[in-house]
């Protein structure tokens, strides 16, 4: 059996993993973050810190799980860069996409034992970000909320970035459900797009959540996902948002005939709304992004046309 991505390994014959048991493989079994793990390897390779796909491999070549991790969408932020782990919330459930998948409570993982004991709490269960501002305002600020049952006291918690810099939140107390809107010394904490925040305590080991910054104001929805808001909040646990659905992809053209060997690919938008909907600034993503022009706009009712 065999672990398959941008690194490989093959299990020694007689490799057991014991009922209800963990196997840790690494790139350097013998490294003192593991002691006790018992871990196997060293394994060829390096993992993707962007993402990649894993695959348990068996003698017989079928695949016996599988799991594609990012960095990106709806994936966590926590691992990638804090020193914490990409951990499941419950090894029972075998789900390869990011619903099961969060950071580890502390930096350094659970390598060898269970990532979330019972009564254990998850990262983000306490203390999180809900506003970050655009990198491009003069005055960075952050807003947190408090999500547990009780008040909390900021003192002893920190926040750093993927970057290396660091900011020693203050001395105050949040009530359960309230917000605290926090603007580090801009000379001294100057967070650049595409950097992660990471909130632990300031020990460095127990973590409470990571998000992204980017060039636009971005806040976090009631469901928990983020997003853009209308306006800017800071000091108000709820952020507001404005969202039009009514322009929705309705016709591609991905693979044409070996006949037509001019045709071109194609996506067709469609406006089911009753009024225009400016698209300036909007973009169609996968692999490919797509940028809207300024003044391009969705007629009522109608095509926008094929990009």
């Amino acid at each position: 059996m065999a672990v398959l991505s941008n690194v490989e390994f093959q299990f020694p014959t007689g490799t057991i993993a014991r009922a209800r048991g963990f196997i840790v493989v690494a790139a350097n079994p013998g490294h003192a973050s593991l002691g006790g793990s018992g871990a196997l390897g060293p394994f060829t390779g390096k993992l993707d810190n962007g993402g990649e796909e894993l695959r348990l491999v068996n003698n017989g070549g079928r695949v016996m799980d599988r799991v594609s991790y990012s960095d990106a969408g709806d994936w966590p932020a926590g691992p990638d860069g804090s020193g914490a782990t990409l951990a499941k919330h419950d090894e029972e459930f075998a789900d390869a996409g990011p619903t099961n998948w969060t950071t580890s409570a502390t930096r350094g993982g659970s390598p060898g034992v269970l990532n979330f004991p019972p009564g254990a709490r998850y990262p983000g269960q306490r203390l999180v970000f809900n506003e970050l501002s655009a990198t491009t305002d003069p005055q960075f600020r952050i807003e947190l909320v408090n999500t547990s049952a009780a008040s909390l006291n900021l003192d002893g918690f920190e926040i750093f970035t993927s970057s290396g810099q660091s900011f020693a939140l203050p001395a105050q107390s949040i009530l359960v459900g309230a917000a605290a809107a926090l603007s580090p010394a801009p000379e001294s904490f100057a967070p650049a797009a595409g950097e992660r925040l990471f909130l632990s305590r300031a020990s460095g080991v127990e973590f409470e959540d990571a998000r992204e910054v980017t060039t636009r104001l971005r806040g976090r929805t009631a469901p928990g996902r983020w997003a853009f808001p209308t306006a800017a909040s800071f000091g108000t646990a709820t952020n507001t948002f404005a969202v039009n659905s009514d322009v929705v992809i309705n016709e591609i053209m991905y693979h044409p005939h070996v006949a037509q060997a001019g045709q071109e690919q194609w996506i067709e938008l469609y406006n089911r709304g009753p009024n225009p909907v400016p698209l300036a600034g909007l973009a169609v993503q996968r692999r490919h992004r797509v940028y809207f022009p300024p003044g391009d706009i969705a007629g009522t009712g109608g095509v926008s046309g094929r990009l």
